[in-house]
């Protein structure tokens, strides 16, 4: 509102492109919808759409891709760990049931 204030009447009136907002391309979309549920209860729904060029988003959606990729190593890397101490595991309660046996066997002979 200042801005036009200042402006000539000459000039064209101050629009939000002027301020600079929209020049890297990217913005918001911002869609409402009203709807009455009963007279004295008004139901309002909101939704938002980021906008961006599609080199950026091409961007965006590498570097999440990346970020994905090396969680899924590190899962796949614990998920190794884990399997390996698990046949560990039973590798040694393999050997103490054997070593049972051979006791029982022992002492019923």
């Amino acid at each position: 509102m200042e801005e036009n204030r200042r402006r000539a009447l000459s000039k064209d009136e101050f629009e939000l492109i002027d301020t600079g907002v929209f020049e890297q391309d990217c913005y918001w979309d911002l869609f409402v919808r009203y709807a009455r549920a009963a007279d004295d209860d008004i139901l309002i729904q909101i939704n938002q759409t980021k906008e961006v060029p599609a080199a950026q988003q091409t961007a965006e959606l590498n570097r999440e891709n990346s970020a994905h990729a090396a969680s899924r190593s590190q899962l796949n890397e614990s998920l190794v760990t884990e399997q390996r101490e698990i046949q560990n595991l039973r590798t040694q309660l393999a050997s103490a049931a054997t070593a049972t046996q051979l006791r029982q066997t022992k002492e019923t002979s």
